[in-house]
This record gives C-alpha cells, sequence and structure tokens, in this order.
C-alpha cells in the first residue's frame, strides 16, 4: 500500500499538481453579451430615465443626467419635505428644492408645484412658439427653450408642452384663433390630429385663470409654425 506522502511526491515529480476540489465554487457571470437580450436592471433604467427636459439648459443644471433636479425628483408632491436637523433628526419642514444643485434653485423651478396649486399668486409671462421640422422652439420673457421635435403633434400634446413651459395647468389654456378651422367649443380640429403640428402655422393660446373666482388675469401665448 502507497503512502500519501509518496504519491504526492511522484506527481510533483511529474509536473503535476494533485486536484483539488472546492465544496462552494464561484459561479463566474459569462462575458458574452446579447444585444437582443439585455439585462433586466439595463431595460428598466433605459426604460425608466427620462430623455430631455425643456429646463435643462435655461437652469445651467449641473446635475449628471439630460433633466433637470426637478424632472429628476420622483418624490411625491406635498406641502412639506423630510430635512435632516441637528439635535432632531429628520424633519418635516421645508421646500421642494433642497438638495437641487445652485442652478436649478435659482432658476425656481424646484417649486412649480406650488405655484401651479396658486396660478392666482403669480403673473405668468407670454411665451411665442416657432415649430419646425426638426425642433421646437419656445421663447418665454427673457429665456428661450429648444428641443428636438420627434414626431408630429396633437393639439392636446401642444397645449401640454407649452402649460410645462410656463408653468400653469394645461387646463387653463384656451385656444383663441388659429389659421385652420377649428371648433372652439370642444377646441378639437377637423383636420387630422395626427398632423396638426404639420399643418397649422399661427396658433393663438390665452391663459386664463378661474373666472368663476373672479380672477382675470389673463396672458396670451402665439404659436407660429416657420413653415407647413
Amino acid at each position: 500500500m502507497q503512502s500519501l506522502k509518496r504519491s504526492r511526491n511522484e506527481l510533483s515529480l511529474q509536473g503535476r499538481e494533485p486536484k483539488r476540489t472546492c465544496s462552494n465554487p464561484i459561479r463566474k457571470a459569462s462575458i458574452f453579451r446579447d444585444p437582443f437580450n439585455p439585462p433586466i436592471i439595463n431595460r428598466r433604467r433605459s426604460r425608466d430615465a427620462p430623455t430631455y427636459c425643456a429646463h435643462k439648459t435655461s437652469s445651467s443644471c449641473s446635475l449628471s443626467l439630460p433633466v433637470c433636479c426637478a424632472c429628476a425628483d420622483k418624490r411625491p408632491q406635498s406641502s412639506t419635505y423630510l430635512r435632516y436637523v441637528d439635535g432632531k433628526g429628520d424633519a418635516h419642514y421645508g421646500t421642494r428644492d433642497m438638495g437641487y444643485c445652485p442652478g436649478c434653485q435659482a432658476y425656481g423651478i424646484g417649486n412649480r408645484y406650488e405655484i401651479l396649486a396658486r396660478p392666482s399668486e403669480r403673473s405668468l409671462p407670454s411665451c411665442e412658439v416657432d415649430i419646425t421640422a426638426q425642433k421646437i422652439r419656445a421663447t418665454c420673457t427673457n429665456q428661450t427653450f429648444e428641443f428636438l421635435r420627434s414626431e408630429d403633434l396633437t393639439l392636446e400634446e401642444l397645449r401640454n408642452k407649452v402649460a410645462q413651459l410656463m408653468w400653469c395647468n394645461p387646463t387653463h389654456l384656451a385656444v383663441v384663433a388659429t389659421d385652420m378651422d377649428l371648433d372652439t367649443g370642444v377646441q378639437s380640429t377637423k383636420v387630422d390630429p395626427a398632423l396638426f403640428s404639420s399643418c397649422v402655422k399661427h396658433v393663438h393660446f390665452r391663459l386664463v385663470y378661474d373666472i368663476a373666482s373672479g380672477e382675470d388675469d389673463k396672458d396670451d401665448v402665439e404659436m407660429e409654425d416657420v413653415g407647413c
């Protein structure tokens, strides 16, 4: 009967080490990447990540995302927000723009939800929107917003875009006049809704507050299309 020590010496002389098995082997991930079936985490992040923001350039946001701090904030709307206080811990007070970059805090878009709740306390500026085949350009007071146009916009989508730039509720924007035949009662166009932004060259929006409460402040918004 050969001893274990002698068998190991013979194996070492032959240039081979005895095989050792691990009771808990570590499974290595495959280095092969399938472009047609990416990981679930990557698919979830690419789906939830916003693509663009109209306030990114004007606010000089320093966030390493294609959107500003306010648009990237996914917290629910509330009148107070958690803030850490020395000696007290987390306290429910403060504004929504706490923790935003200095550019977003100075721009003032962190409090847009509070502004939407009280539209009569703020005089909104007028806005002129120019739509081309490649991009949409909106000029509000001394600020200009530019973002790419990926597809044709309907009347409701155009109203939502203008309302986002003016920080108002889309239901407060009424269509006053256009160069197309519109039914202003229901605010629906008689042309193909999918081709609204391609055919209409001029749309006049008017920002109307709650008339029943006596708020008669109005701001006009005019949209001109460079070409149809």
